[in-house]
């Protein structure tokens, strides 16, 4: 796994990073999208999702007590193990979201 950079503070990955990223674009091969390593987060809440329950969301605490929601899609079997309460690092892609007016994001990880 790879990161571009390592973010101890959650509060710094928000919507104007999000608009600087997309000034990167377009991502693909020879210009990858930048990954985020979160280290050490602490889990407010993890969970399943899915119809088959292939998919975990995590809401996660940074050490300036602010949040992020994080969902990684077809999730490795032991990821799906990941508990309230306890601390994980995770590798993250932000990923806009924009519905009904509202401008979102989130990490993919």
């Amino acid at each position: 796994v790879r990161e571009d950079l390592m973010v101890t503070e959650v509060g710094e990955l928000n919507l104007e990073l999000l608009d600087e990223m997309k000034e990167m674009e377009p991502f693909g091969e020879g210009n990858p999208e930048p990954v985020f390593l979160l280290p050490e987060v602490f889990v407010l809440d993890a969970g399943r999702m899915g119809a088959e329950g292939q998919h975990l969301r995590m809401l996660v605490r940074g050490e300036d007590g602010k949040t992020i929601k994080l969902v990684a899609f077809n999730a490795e079997k032991e990821w799906l193990e990941i508990k309230a309460g306890g601390r994980v690092s995770a590798w993250v892609a932000l990923t806009g979201n924009e519905w009904n007016g509202l401008e979102a994001w989130r990490g993919e990880f």
